[in-house]
């Protein structure tokens, strides 16, 4: 026999040829595709598993635009609630109002209050408001701009000024002059921001 170039022999024979021993010499062949298919297995599990993460984060998206919408809707649902509330309020403090009354209309602007009133009220003068003491005074209460309260802490009399809208309270007060606040803050000449109540 003739000499056999090793260049010419394929991978297994010369494993054989150096071994001596096929079947070991296939499994030592055999062994890197093995290897590769565990890796190809394995790569296609953890495929799936990205797929279903994807899945799962888009399922968990939908979730929570639904959610946000909900809350814009329930959102919208309490403002217009509230809107409701505060105009049946209005409407039961003029049924309850006692005929023999007077309606004075207040307005806050930073920093001082204005009135607007029929006689005998008078409202004349700045920051000055001149009721009767045997009249049922209706405050019609809102602002120009911003969030104010108007308090007559003598009188236990709150409610708040706030634009675009107007709130009602009234009371009944035995002569004398009481000190009408903003209890809200407002502005640097919030402290600033007082009246002068007479009953006379």
């Amino acid at each position: 026999m003739g000499t056999v170039s090793a260049y010419k022999l394929p991978l297994a024979a010369l494993l054989v040829l150096l071994i001596g021993s096929s079947a070991t010499a296939v499994y030592l062949y055999k062994a890197p595709i093995s290897d590769v298919n565990a890796i190809a297995s394995r790569s296609a599990d953890l495929d799936k598993q990205i797929s279903n993460l994807t899945n799962q984060t888009d399922s968990l998206k939908t979730q929570v635009l639904q959610l946000q919408t909900t809350i814009s809707q329930l959102q919208a649902t309490s403002q217009a609630q509230a809107s409701e509330i505060q105009r049946l309020k209005s409407e039961v403090a003029q049924l309850q109002s006692p005929a023999l009354s007077l309606h004075v209309d207040i307005v806050g602007t930073r920093f001082s209050w204005s009135f607007t009133c029929n006689s005998p009220c008078d409202s004349s003068r700045q920051g000055i408001l001149m009721v009767p003491h045997d009249t049922t005074i209706i405050l019609n209460v809102t602002s120009s701009d911003v969030f104010h309260s108007l308090a007559i802490p003598a009188l236990q009399v709150k409610t708040d000024a706030i634009p675009g809208r107007s709130n009602v309270v009234w009371f009944s007060a035995p002569v004398g002059t009481y000190r009408i606040f903003c209890i809200e803050l407002c502005g640097p000449g919030h402290s600033q921001m007082t009246a002068t109540l007479i009953v006379f």
